[in-house]
């Protein structure tokens, strides 16, 4: 959140309702960096709505006195520039919190794609990650394996594979989700993207082990998004992982203990890994682990 020594105060700037609807979750972090003074700067009247015992209501005329502040904003950069240059000195510091950025498993930063690619959708939905992929490789892919277990999103899956002439013909979509063995598990199945493997769940899923699914063939890439299974399906693909050593862009934020257990496991597979972890949203989604 922040480099070096933390703001002594940071201002939220919220240009409508609903903005850092996690405000809970900013505010913990602001108090685990020792931040001394948390502000609100809004354009709402439902103040109410904001109002906390760990956050003061501030004026823009209020705001001008204070010295340095960290502004974190939800605008767009031309129109934070243009407002807080009437009212703040240049030495505030506006950092902008976008709520969608590009790159998410494709951080061209971090890995470029070889020819042939053999990618792995782990939790495909709609097949946004593989169209992405595919934009990613300039087309030059060779396959693409796609998992999606809630029926629904799997025929969506299908439909959006055979109107695209990058995924028809290059992809195989199963419907069924990634994990350490075949089977078939409870799933709690709730039509959005937040549906997952649960033992209380109100459907059953087919699960595969992608060791057994792919029997010695190769794969250059795994992108696993797929709400807390991550691990269990990485117990799944051992072999796959130690043979060809895929790019890997592992979600690690659906359970708490993901950030710690994910990354030493992958690297008891292969050693020679390097990491990168990177932080794509306002809130707490999309944390993403690259091994390359």
């Amino acid at each position: 959140m922040f480099y070096g020594k933390p703001p002594s105060t940071v201002v939220f700037h919220l240009s409508k309702p609903g903005s850092f609807w996690r405000m809970g979750f900013l505010l913990q972090a602001c108090k685990w960096f020792e931040v001394e003074n948390v502000c609100l700067y809004l354009e709402s009247n439902d103040k109410a709505d904001y109002s906390t015992s760990q956050t003061q209501i501030i004026s823009a005329q209020e705001l001008e006195q204070i010295h340095a502040p960290t502004i974190i904003t939800d605008s767009p950069r031309r129109l934070v520039s243009l407002r807080f240059r009437k009212i703040i000195r240049d030495d505030a510091n506006v950092l902008l919190l976008d709520k969608t950025v590009p790159g998410v498993y494709f951080d061209d930063a971090i890995m470029k794609p070889s020819k042939d690619e053999i990618f792995v959708d782990g939790g495909s939905y709609d097949m946004n990650s593989s169209v992405e992929f595919c934009r990613w490789c300039n087309n030059t892919h060779k396959h693409i394996y796609a998992f999606e277990p809630e029926y629904a999103f799997y025929e969506k899956c299908l439909d959006v594979a055979n109107g695209d002439e990058r995924l028809a013909g290059k992809s195989k979509i199963y419907n069924a989700g990634l994990w350490s063995s075949n089977g078939i598990l409870r799933f709690d199945s709730r039509g959005s993207m937040s549906s997952r493997v649960d033992d209380n769940g109100n459907s059953k899923i087919n699960v595969m082990s992608l060791d057994e699914m792919l029997a010695g063939e190769p794969v250059t890439f795994i992108k696993l998004d797929i709400e807390g299974a991550e691990l269990e399906s990485l117990y799944g693909m051992e072999t796959t992982i130690k043979r060809y050593k895929p790019k890997l862009a592992i979600s690690i934020y659906h359970k708490p203990d993901d950030c710690l257990a994910i990354p030493p496991y992958i690297l008891s597979l292969v050693p020679d890994y390097k990491m990168y972890i990177r932080h794509y949203t306002a809130d707490v989604y999309d944390t993403v682990l690259y091994c390359v």
